[in-house]
């Protein structure tokens, strides 16, 4: 099983695809934010975000968790009303791999 290697937002380097499958759910946002930059990644309450403005969003969220000192194994807990800054918080939340409880 070879992973498939492309240049993303930013220009990271993912092996996130494997045999045509996205492996993480931060994952779907970074390819979604390479292959359509554009498309509508969230709308909420007329608040309307592309996948590469979603993609900038949770990247912010996952740097600040690691100057935080967040890494594998954190605890990260997010209260908050269901909004399209929850699910840039999910994602950023993600990335740097701690465990999200909603």
């Amino acid at each position: 099983m070879e992973a498939a290697e492309g240049v993303l937002a930013g220009g990271l380097k993912s092996t996130a695809v494997v045999d045509g499958i996205v492996t993480t759910v931060a994952d779907i946002i970074r390819y979604n934010a390479a292959l359509r930059p554009e498309a509508v990644a969230l709308d909420f309450e007329g608040r309307r975000s592309t996948y590469a403005r979603f993609d900038k969003r949770a990247s912010k969220v996952a740097n600040a968790l690691r100057r935080d000192g967040a890494g594998p194994g954190a605890r990260v807990v997010f209260f908050a009303k269901n909004s399209d800054w929850y699910y840039e918080a999910y994602i950023g939340a993600a990335r740097p791999t701690p465990c999200w409880s909603p």
